[in-house]
């Protein structure tokens, strides 16, 4: 895997997830790293004073080091006499502040973590509603599901211990700091082998930071196969089909489990290391300082006291960074996600359309995908309350004309005009607010059937709401069945609606479009999978909206059209015939005349 071969340096590394984590976080950074500096300055100190503590008795006189000189200079100052009782209490104060310091710093890190666990998610949220069209089309939905469920939840994680090795490392400069103040020659030591732990350690930090990626990319397999499983498993099951898929499962989930297990060992050899490591380095200071310099006991007790707590500090931090690898995978993974996102996405536009809708044109518009021509010279023009038809065989580009309508896809070349203003210079949300879309699958939530149709844009328990809802839902033909329902509106209809029959589920989308009261309403094929009964309720409900709004048509099913103001026929990616229905019927040697006889539909009917 080349990816292990990378090392991560940790200061320059520091200060590039700083600037990550910054946008999160804000000024909020800066005051923990304040904390944090007052807690290890007050730690240090603390300990610092044990050294008067233990020569207490000749540090009016005798007592040459530092620290005692320092505070037999305050006490004079003061004009108190030094003594064992009150240095004992001093000492005793230095902690009790260290502790509450501590505690703030602690409950400040817990309130950051919490601030970031919303905003990490907020911003993947966000990302959804930012992304492009294109840049969806080309992952699978497992690959969004990662990233609100399992990346954004590492990110978080990943944060945690970023504080935590903040705070290792402030302390152990702090630390350092007033080491330096008391004995340069332990904390010179203490710095070479600060800098041989280090060292010898990156190697699994850079490890469990490639292991760390690795884990993200399973993860999105998983999801991506887990989804795919639940949406076909009616057919899965009915066709014993899980024994095909199992190996699959099984497979990605070992693969997944065996990063874990090898990114946890790696955390185990560091914890096992911990305090032999500690140990020996405290017993060869002693033996120096005590065997061969000689040194009396206080001096050698207080370096010992503080070079231990700043060995912890180091391996902890050590710890603390190779459990930050183990994570980081989400920051890298959302971080990529953004970028991608934000380098697809068009720049928004200033350009707002408050006025009605009155004509929508298109001119001589191509789209190809992938080198392959979908739409070549397209130009039509649609006016205000009309009711049209796009009539064409199965993959002919009907679909792809409404997707660079409603402007999820850009055209290769040409353009499309919403009242004589070029569409790619109106904003998209302006103009998309003014859209309702009934697709050839319905699109319906696990939730009651009054926020279904409202679409969570209002109270369902406030009368006014409720009295849209029950207005589109008699215009759509949906209120007998609702009426039938165990909770009527308050009814849950189950995951992408499974509790209603299909013409039920495509009633409910008509129902909601007509709610959001569009000034242009799509209709792609919504009665092509439906029986008689359920496809003449859908026609009545459009027929009535005929004159009241613009209304396009996409059929395959030609029974659906017959009372459209306007037909136009799409063949080898271009329109080839246009009309009305009797025009067009009744015009021998039509392209739309054939596909009628194929379907048994005349005049007369």
């Amino acid at each position: 895997m080349q990816a292990m071969s990378v090392q991560i340096p940790l200061i320059t590394n520091l200060l590039r997830y700083f600037r990550i984590y910054w946008p999160y976080t804000r000024g909020r950074l800066i005051v923990l790293i304040c904390l944090t500096m007052l807690s290890g300055f007050s730690e240090s100190f603390g300990i610092a004073l044990f050294m008067p503590i233990l020569t207490t008795a000749n540090i009016t006189a005798q007592s040459s080091d530092r620290i005692s000189v320092f505070f037999k200079n305050c006490f004079s100052l003061l004009n108190i006499e030094p003594s064992l009782p009150l240095l004992c209490c001093f000492v005793f104060i230095v902690f009790v502040a260290r502790g509450c310091i501590r505690f703030f710093e602690s409950a400040y890190t817990a309130r950051l973590t919490a601030l970031i666990t919303s905003s990490v998610r907020s911003h993947v949220v966000q990302l959804f509603g930012d992304m492009d069209y294109c840049y969806f089309i080309k992952r699978d939905s497992g690959y969004f599901s990662n990233l609100v469920v399992m990346e954004a939840g590492r990110m978080v994680a990943s944060f945690g211990r970023y504080c935590a090795v903040i705070i290792d490392l402030i302390t152990i400069s702090v630390f350092l700091i007033v080491s330096f103040w008391v004995n340069w020659q332990f904390t010179a030591a203490t710095i070479v082998f600060a800098a041989v732990v280090l060292y010898c350690f990156k190697t699994l930090s850079a490890r469990s930071r490639a292991y760390s990626l690795e884990t993200s990319r399973q993860y999105a397999a998983l999801h991506g196969l887990l989804i795919q499983t639940l949406h076909a498993f009616k057919y899965i099951k009915a066709t014993a089909s899980f024994s095909t898929l199992r190996p699959r499962l099984l497979a990605t989930i070992g693969t997944i489990s065996r990063l874990q297990f090898r990114t946890q060992l790696f955390g185990a050899v560091l914890s096992a290391l911990t305090e032999p490591i500690v140990v020996g380095f405290i017993l060869l200071l002693m033996l120096w300082q005590a065997s061969i310099r000689g040194q009396s006991l206080a001096p050698l007790v207080v370096s010992i006291m503080l070079f231990y707590r700043i060995s912890q500090y180091i391996l902890s931090l050590q710890r603390e960074w190779q459990q930050f690898s183990a994570y980081v995978g989400g920051v890298e993974t959302i971080t990529a996600a953004t970028r991608d996102i934000k380098c697809e996405t068009a720049p928004s536009t200033a350009r707002s359309l408050t006025d009605p809708l009155q004509c929508i044109e298109f001119a001589n518009v191509c789209f190809s995908y992938d080198k392959k021509e979908i739409l070549r010279e397209v130009s039509f023009t649609i006016k205000r309350n009309a009711m049209v038809a796009l009539v064409g065989e199965s993959g002919i580009g009907k679909t792809t004309l409404m997707d660079i309508l409603t402007g999820v896809l850009s055209p290769s070349s040409g353009s499309v005009f919403v009242n004589n203003i070029p569409l790619h210079e109106i904003n998209q949300a302006d103009w998309r607010r003014k859209i309702g879309y009934v697709t050839q699958e319905p699109v319906v939530f696990n939730d009651t059937v009054a926020n279904n149709i409202c679409f969570w844009s209002c109270d369902p328990n406030s009368p006014a709401c409720r009295e849209r809802i029950a207005e589109a839902a008699r215009k759509a033909y949906c209120d007998r069945f609702i009426s039938e329902l165990p909770q009527r509106y308050n009814t849950i209809i189950g995951d992408r609606g499974i509790k209603l029959s299909a013409g039920q589920r495509q009633r409910l989308a008509i129902a909601r479009e007509l709610f959001k009261q569009p000034e242009l309403l799509i209709v792609d094929e919504a009665t092509s999978a439906l029986d008689s009964e359920s496809e003449l309720f859908i026609q009545q409900s459009i027929q009535e909206l005929k004159g009241t709004l613009t209304v396009i048509l996409i059929a395959h099913r030609l029974s659906t059209i017959r009372n459209a103001d306007y037909l136009f026929v799409l063949a080898d990616g271009h329109i080839v015939e246009q009309g009305t229905f009797k025009e067009l019927i009744t015009t021998d040697g039509t392209r739309f005349q054939q596909m009628c006889r194929l379907q048994n539909i005349t005049i007369s009917e």
